[in-house]
C-alpha cells in the first residue's frame, strides 16, 4: 500500500496539512511528538530523553542489542508499515524510506516573511519574536537532516511533490497531494485498489477463500497475532520504473516476523509462484516469508485437526 512522508517549515501549514489528510485518509499520524511520547520512554532514562531533545549527535549513541537511538527510531518507523499504510511527519522519514517504491513524498514550505506573520497570528508574538523562531526551527531542522542522514532538506529531488503555500490553503494543499496519490496508484502498475490508502475489498468475512480462514482460525486457537495481507511488495518493473508484478502474502505474523503465503492452486502455476515468492527473498532479504503449498497446508492443518471446508485444489486468491 501507498504510504505519505511530509517534510514542512514552520508556517507552511505542514503540520495542518498532515492532521487533515490523516483525518481524510483515516490513516494513523506518525511524528515527533508521538515517538518521544511512545517509544523513546520504554528504551530511555530521562537524561537520556532530554539529550535526544537537544543534541543531535545524541542519536548516534548506542541504545541496546547493538542499535543506535538514530537505528531504533528507523526501526520503529518501518515497523509501522507491518501494521499498515500511516502518514510519516518530518523526523527525515523521506530518507529513510527515500528508495521505497510505495512511498510518496512531499515538501511544504512558504517564503520567510509569510512564514513569520503566520507564525505571528498563531503564537500571539511580535515581528522579531516570530522571525527568530521561524530561524531557529528551520536551523534545527536543517542540522537534524544533514547530520543523521547527510542531506539537504529543501533538497527537491527528495520529493515527489513540492507545494509553496504562499498562495495556497491548506485545504488547497491537501487537495493536491490526494490528487497525486490518486495519480500514483493508476500509473503504479498494481490492479486496482492493491495501493489505496483504504482497506481493499476482501470476501465476505474478510477473506477471499474458505481456507485463508481456516488458517486464521488456528492462528487465533493459539494467540497468534496475524494480519491479512498487510503489504504489498513491488517485486518487478519495466525499463520506465513501472511495477509490472507484485505480491502481497496473505498473512503476517508480527510475533514471529514471517510472512506466510497459501497456495493450494493447480499445480501446473505452482513454479511460477515459487520464482515470484523467490524474487521477494531476493529484493527483501530482511523478509522472512513461507510459501505454504498444498502439501504443506495439508500436513499443516492436519496436525492441528481442524475441519477443511475449502477444496484444496483451489488458488486461494
Amino acid at each position: 500500500m501507498l504510504f505519505l512522508t511530509i517534510s514542512r517549515s514552520l508556517g507552511s501549514y505542514g503540520d495542518e496539512v498532515a492532521r487533515q489528510l490523516a483525518e481524510d485518509l483515516q490513516l494513523p499520524l506518525i511524528d515527533r511528538q508521538m515517538a518521544f511520547k511512545t517509544w523513546l520512554p520504554e528504551v530511555t532514562s530521562d537524561h537520556q530523553l532530554h539529550m535526544l531533545r537537544h543534541s543531535y549527535e545524541f542519536y548516534k549513541h548506542d541504545l541496546k542489542d547493538g542499535l543506535t537511538f538514530q537505528e531504533y527510531l528507523e526501526k520503529k518507523l518501518r515497523e509501522q508499515l507491518d501494521v499498515g499504510p500511516c502518514i510519516f511527519l518530518g523526523m527525515g522519514s523521506q530518507l529513510i524510506f527515500s528508495d521505497h517504491p510505495l512511498a510518496v513524498h512531499v515538501r511544504l514550505f512558504a517564503p520567510e516573511p509569510v512564514r513569520v506573520s503566520r507564525v505571528m497570528d498563531a503564537f500571539g508574538l511580535n515581528e522579531q519574536q516570530a522571525r527568530n523562531t521561524v530561524a531557529e526551527s528551520d536551523n534545527r531542522r536543517r542540522k537534524y537532516v544533514r547530520r543523521l542522514y547527510r542531506q539537504d532538506l529543501e533538497d527537491p529531488y527528495l520529493y515527489h511533490l513540492s507545494i509553496n503555500t504562499e498562495r495556497l490553503s491548506a485545504v488547497a494543499a491537501v487537495s493536491l497531494i490526494k490528487a497525486l496519490i490518486e495519480e500514483k496508484r493508476q500509473t503504479s502498475g498494481f490492479a486496482p485498489g492493491q495501493l489505496s490508502f483504504f482497506a481493499r475489498e476482501k470476501a465476505e468475512g474478510g477473506f477471499r477463500h474458505q481456507i485463508e480462514q481456516e488458517f486464521a482460525d488456528i492462528l487465533d486457537s493459539y494467540g497468534v497475532r496475524w494480519a491479512y495481507e498487510p503489504t504489498t511488495f513491488p517485486v518487478k518493473w519495466d525499463e520506465e520504473g513501472n511495477i509490472v508484478k507484485a505480491i502481497a502474502p496473505d498473512f503476517y505474523l508480527a510475533d514471529y516476523q514471517t510472512y506466510i503465503e497459501l497456495t493450494v492452486m493447480d499445480p501446473k502455476y505452482m513454479s511460477e509462484k515459487k520464482k515470484k515468492v523467490q524474487l521477494l527473498k531476493e529484493l527483501y532479504p530482511e523478509l522472512n516469508i513461507i510459501l505454504m503449498d498444498k502439501k504443506r497446508l495439508k500436513a499443516f492443518m492436519e496436525r492441528f485437526a481442524l475441519k477443511r471446508g475449502g477444496d484444496l485444489h483451489e488458488d486461494p486468491r
